[in-house]
């Protein structure tokens, strides 16, 4: 991978309770914002985005969203992670006028342009797994949840189902 992407450990919502995808988008928003990992736009920036271009990916048993927004306003590329109690409405990346069910949502982060499509790429191709996503939402701890993600990213770790 071309760009170093930190898993920041408080910016991980392991069963997290949320209405709807705002709630989510915000609190990951404003953790990362916390730790100077984004500029003070980028929450913002992220609805403005997900508004016209919808993250929701239907995958399965569990679904997905991976909500993103341009370079300019990250400092330090992150990814947010919240595995969610109740799932959560996400339009559709493939079909704009239909929701999906999401249970997990991966807020990326990233300051390269070019990092946003080899990332989304791997995120997607990494959550098609279903073990994958039951492992992350069995996960209690934030840590738990950190090390899934990252032997995923860092070795493209597949699990057999």
């Amino acid at each position: 991978m071309d760009q170093e992407i930190q898993i920041v450990r408080e910016c991980i919502l392991p069963h997290y309770a949320a209405q709807q995808k705002e709630d989510i988008i915000q609190e990951l928003s404003k953790r990362m914002k916390e730790r100077n990992l984004v500029n003070a736009d980028f929450q913002e920036a992220v609805l403005k985005r997900e508004q016209k271009y919808p993250t929701g990916l239907l995958i399965g048993k569990r679904n997905i969203a991976i909500p993103h927004t341009e370079p300019q306003y990250v400092k330090v590329p992150c990814i947010g992670i919240a595995t969610l109690k109740k799932s959560v409405a996400f339009h559709r990346m493939d079909a704009c006028d239909e929701l999906v069910d999401v249970d997990v949502v991966l807020l990326l982060a990233l300051n390269q342009a070019h990092a946003h499509m080899e990332m989304l790429s791997r995120i997607i191709l990494m959550c098609q797994d279903e073990a994958f996503i039951e492992e992350l939402m069995r996960a209690e701890q934030e840590t738990d949840i950190e090390q899934i993600v990252r032997e995923r990213l860092e070795g493209g770790k597949q699990h057999e189902s």
